[in-house]
């Protein structure tokens, strides 16, 4: 038995977070966060919540892998009970890999 493997991927995602910064809506009722500047809660989808529009951090990650192998294995029987297998595998892998 003979092989080739290839494998190519890539990830990336991006996460907004504001979890300290946001302030119950002081607006009168029925007013949009937007109307003092102000970004609604995503969370909760609604404005009971108000962000300051700066107060946002986000984080970017990903990767980048490669990765190539050739293999190969032998069988034999020198004997009617006796049985031998014989491989090799050669694979080489490349990530590259981001956080910020």
């Amino acid at each position: 038995m003979v092989g080739v493997y290839y494998f190519d991927s890539e990830l990336e995602f991006t996460q907004d977070t504001n979890l300290v910064l946001q302030i119950p809506n002081p607006l009168p009722a029925g007013l949009p966060c937007a109307v003092a500047g102000w970004r609604s809660n995503p969370t909760l989808g609604d404005d009971s919540l108000c962000q300051f529009p700066n107060a946002r951090s986000a984080q970017r990650a990903g990767e980048d892998v490669q990765s190539f192998a050739i293999f190969g294995s032998v069988n034999f029987r020198p004997w009617e009970d006796w049985e031998f297998s014989v491989g090799v595998r050669n694979i080489q892998e490349g990530k590259d890999v981001f956080n910020s």
